[in-house]
């Protein structure tokens, strides 16, 4: 921490550049990173920060491209359960 005091908002920050970059490569690589080291669930971040992070890949849901809203849809929500594992019974309804 001495040498970065600001760590997590240096890393938040060059997650927002590079998920409003203009090139759909950098956005796919960015949410790939993101899955990988930047869970949602984790406390890399802040609420406020991850509020902020959430608004991002958020914004990219718009443009329409199947290939980063499935990488938005897998950092926001997980996998999806390819094999139906999920058992709705009284108890989860």
């Amino acid at each position: 921490d001495l040498d970065y005091p600001n760590k997590s908002s240096l890393v938040l920050n060059a997650l927002i550049a590079a998920l409003s970059d203009e090139t759909v490569a950098v956005q796919k690589s960015c949410l790939d990173l993101m899955y990988s080291h930047f869970k949602l669930a984790s406390d890399i971040f802040d609420y406020e920060e991850k509020v902020v992070l959430v608004q991002a890949v958020l914004h990219l849901l718009i443009k329409k491209d199947q290939q980063i809203q499935r990488r938005a849809y897998t950092w926001l929500f997980g996998p999806a359960d390819m094999e139906n594992k999920y058992v709705i019974t009284e108890k989860n309804q």
